[in-house]
């Protein structure tokens, strides 16, 4: 006598393996959204760092600058940008576009780092990262001195 499945059983075996993914995806979804959002929280936070380290530094983008006057970090919408600041001339050095469904929903404008640190005053307190697809966020504060930390945990917003 041979041993097999019949057809009912395949059909509830299959039945509940479909209902178990069916329940895993969205999971796996918000879980890959979630880290969607902090990959670019760190990669802003990375910017705002070097930033600040190549004006402290006096680190010359272009050789030729006579009157060197700091780094910024330019916070659109969606992009974030670093600046080579040279009498009174901005040139970009790198530019950042946000992934999809991810965007700066506060604390958008210039994060300017002078040469030394000297005299450094930044207007931005927070910049807040949202990912519309799963409705939370991520803040990024910033000193007004220029000391950048953020807290990994995800609100609701």
């Amino acid at each position: 006598m041979k041993k097999a499945f019949t057809l009912i059983e395949l059909i509830i075996s299959i039945g509940i393996i479909m209902v178990f993914s069916g329940m895993a995806l969205p999971r796996y979804n918000n879980y890959n959204n979630e880290l969607k959002l902090k990959k670019e929280v760190k990669r802003l936070v990375s910017v705002i760092e070097l930033a600040k380290k190549k004006a402290l530094t006096s680190d010359l983008y272009d050789q030729n600058c006579s009157e060197f006057q700091g780094y910024r970090v330019a916070v659109g919408t969606y992009s974030f940008s670093l600046n080579f600041l040279c009498a009174g001339m901005e040139q970009e050095i790198q530019e950042h576009v946000l992934d999809s469904n991810i965007i700066i929903s506060s604390g958008t404008g210039n994060i300017d780092f002078p040469p030394i640190g000297a005299n450094v005053n930044i207007p931005i307190g927070t910049i807040r990262l949202r990912n519309d697809s799963i409705s939370k966020c991520i803040d990024i504060s910033i000193t007004s001195i220029g000391i950048v930390s953020t807290n990994e945990s995800l609100f609701g917003c």
